[in-house]
């Protein structure tokens, strides 16, 4: 992957904040997270990369630790819940899994500033995203 150093070089000068995207979610239980970036393929390995609308996928998802539930925000015009079966904190990261309807996933999210890395399986598909997360309120 290439660095935009111009862009970098712009946006320091301009007093934009270049490192922090997201913010800490250091011991919180309740994070929510924005979603950006999608990437689907399929297993001949064709792929198209577009925002999370493009397939019907939720833009804001709420992860609870304690409850051990992924989930839609209230506002959602298509609620959703789906359970946590593995999570830890490990290295600064959070890692959570789950199996649910044919389908697995992992979402990573770094404790230091919320950047998250989402991966699912599904038979003949995989999905993958990048977001932004902050503690949920």
């Amino acid at each position: 992957m290439k660095l935009d150093l111009r862009g970098i070089a712009a946006a320091i000068s301009l007093g934009i904040p270049v490192v922090s995207l997201a913010d800490s979610v250091a011991g919180v239980e309740r994070i929510l997270c924005s979603l950006t970036q999608v990437r689907i393929c399929d297993e001949f390995g064709e792929c198209e990369t577009g925002p999370t609308w493009n397939w019907n996928m939720p833009s804001f998802i709420q992860v609870d630790l304690k409850a051990k539930m992924l989930s839609t925000t209230p506002s959602s015009a298509d609620v959703r819940r789906t359970p946590i079966t593995h999570q830890v904190r490990d290295r600064g990261q959070i890692v959570v899994q789950g199996v649910e309807n044919g389908r697995a996933f992992s979402l990573v999210i770094a404790e230091v500033d919320g950047l998250a890395t989402a991966a699912l399986a599904l038979d003949g598909f995989t999905i993958s995203a990048f977001g932004a997360c902050t503690p949920a309120t």
